[in-house]
């Protein structure tokens, strides 16, 4: 792996951890409340952050990465909470 390989997986961890950090506290009314004039609410988001990252991971390694179907068709883009067949998180 190339130092600037290297360089994005350590800001995607840096991210990641930041991002836990900050939904330590957030319970799971809120992470389903989709606010007025939006389309998705925080467990969406989440959930496509964590494909939007192993996509990256996938695309910088040249890797095929086994990312499940539900995570796909859930988290995808153009996807909302409407597209969840069940909850994963």
């Amino acid at each position: 792996m190339n130092s600037r390989q290297e360089n994005l997986f350590r800001q995607l961890k840096t991210y990641r951890e930041e991002v836990l950090h900050t939904l330590e506290n957030v319970t799971d009314h809120e992470a389903e409340w989709i606010p007025e004039n939006f389309r998705n609410n925080i467990r969406w988001q989440i959930g496509h952050l964590y494909l939007d990252q192993y996509l990256w991971i996938e695309t910088l390694t040249k890797e095929n990465i086994e990312i499940p179907e539900c995570i796909r068709k859930s988290f995808g883009f153009g996807t909302s909470p409407e597209s969840f067949d069940t909850y994963i998180f």
